[in-house]
């Protein structure tokens, strides 16, 4: 489930912010429901800057700028048919926006959200392609990375990526149930296509065509 939510920063403000939200529905606790998986914030262009805060006062001076900023930053996958390899290529984006490059708290999202979109397809060949690619990631976390995240072993972070995806058959049946939710029911149906075209040749290719910094200059400058 995704979609763009709007949002006060801080209590007493007189901004607001607009997120592009990703929410796993496969989540089976209740409590959890709802958080997303990644959300990344809109910038909107406001003089020589690009600024994620918006004034009240200058919503409507502002709301044409926003919606082509949106279209500019989020457009890939805001559209009623998303390609399979552009919903990769936007999951690359938020990955070359990381600040620490072997943080486990942003990488256990990035990985929920790709093991869970192969594993809603039923793509074995992608699942071990990512689940070699998770292993070689946690080789990275030493002490030093995971001080940055919640204070968990090695072995913690790893399950904790994979909560929820362990059954496919339960996996599938929670994300049956949570559509039946009412605030679901009344959301616009997209469908994601061209899954059986993309290969494990392009997964690898994506996540290993472009280095971290690359990457990292490439989502700033598209």
């Amino acid at each position: 489930m995704a979609g763009l939510r709007l949002s006060k920063p801080r209590f007493g403000t007189d901004e607001y912010r607009v997120y592009f939200e990703i929410i796993p529905l496969w989540e089976n606790d209740n409590k959890s429901f709802g958080i997303p998986l990644c959300y990344p914030v809109l910038k909107i262009k406001q003089g020589k800057c690009l600024c994620p805060d918006i004034k009240f006062k200058l919503h409507d001076s502002l709301f044409h700028e926003a919606v082509e900023s949106a279209e500019h930053q989020f457009g890939i996958i805001l559209k009623e048919e998303v390609l399979y390899k552009e919903l990769m290529i936007f999951i690359d984006r938020i990955i070359s926006s990381f600040q620490l490059k072997h943080n486990p708290y942003d990488w256990i999202d990035v990985f929920k959200l790709q093991l869970g979109l192969a594993m809603y397809f039923d793509k074995q060949n992608l699942l071990d392609c990512i689940h070699n690619n998770i292993m070689q990631e946690i080789s990275y976390w030493t002490p030093k990375n995971i001080k940055y995240g919640d204070i968990l072993s090695v072995e913690e972070w790893r399950k904790k990526i994979y909560t929820g995806l362990e059954d496919r058959n339960k996996f599938m049946e929670a994300i049956e149930m949570n559509c039946q939710r009412p605030k679901v029911t009344k959301l616009n149906v997209a469908h994601i296509i061209g899954i059986e075209e993309y290969t494990v040749n392009e997964y690898t290719k994506d996540i290993t065509e472009l280095s971290w910094r690359e990457r990292l200059r490439s989502f700033f400058s598209k």
